[in-house]
């Protein structure tokens, strides 16, 4: 926009400073050449093949174009669903996300681990899939599902103790084990209140929150 302004004698409407300095296309066209500037060697060309005046009124209502549809975008209700890449969610998050089984298989690197000498774990995987992977498991905010590999793997690990009422409640804990008094400590309500993981929702026995990540918080 700023050439075709250039080109049509009409400096005072130029807004980049760069271009403004120049009184006519054939120098701003030299001064491309000079620095090696092909985009602008480009603009510049196409500017003097065309009409200047018709080339800026084209310009123009491309831009009212996309206003509008900026503005119509902007009034259309949010996606219920999305579907994203890893590198474009990066740095947004969602409620819930849904992880696809198209990742290196967790379970297959897991069994690779190895340790040296000094007792440190190694890892001759692509660490690059592993820093995708990690973006894809921390951009949900409350429910994170899973391929069944992968679940196999995170979820023991993620499992924290949380203390929850149980409209089924059966004093079972989810390994069977019965869920025993000292579990239900501080509850008045012993019949439905009891110790679950965070992630599976399912009552522990003192056992089985030991053997958390947290342990028995409770």
């Amino acid at each position: 926009r700023d050439l075709c302004h250039i080109a049509l004698g009409h400096r005072e409407l130029v807004e980049t400073g760069r271009v403004k300095s120049f009184s006519t296309l054939a120098a701003v066209k030299n001064f491309a050449r000079r620095i090696e500037d092909r985009e602008l060697a480009q603009r510049t060309d196409l500017v003097l093949r065309s009409e200047p005046q018709e080339l800026l009124q084209r310009l123009q209502r491309l831009e009212a174009a996309a206003e509008r549809r900026e503005k119509s975008a902007a009034r259309l209700p949010a996606a219920s669903v999305s579907l994203s890449t890893v590198h474009k969610a990066k740095g947004l998050e969602w409620d819930t996300v849904v992880v696809a089984d198209d990742f290196l298989d967790a379970e297959e690197e897991a069994s690779r681990i190895s340790h040296n000498a000094a007792g440190v774990p190694t890892w001759p995987g692509d660490l690059q899939e592993l820093n995708m992977l990690y973006v894809a498991l921390t951009r949900c905010k409350r429910r994170l599902m899973l391929p069944p590999g992968l679940a196999r793997l995170y979820m023991p690990q993620a499992e924290a103790v949380s203390l929850s009422e149980l409209t089924n409640f059966t004093g079972q804990c989810a390994c069977g084990d019965p869920i025993d008094r000292a579990s239900r400590t501080g509850v008045q309500d012993t019949e439905k209140a009891c110790l679950v993981g965070s992630v599976t929702s399912k009552p522990l026995c003192s056992a089985c929150s030991a053997d958390t990540t947290l342990g028995s918080t409770y």
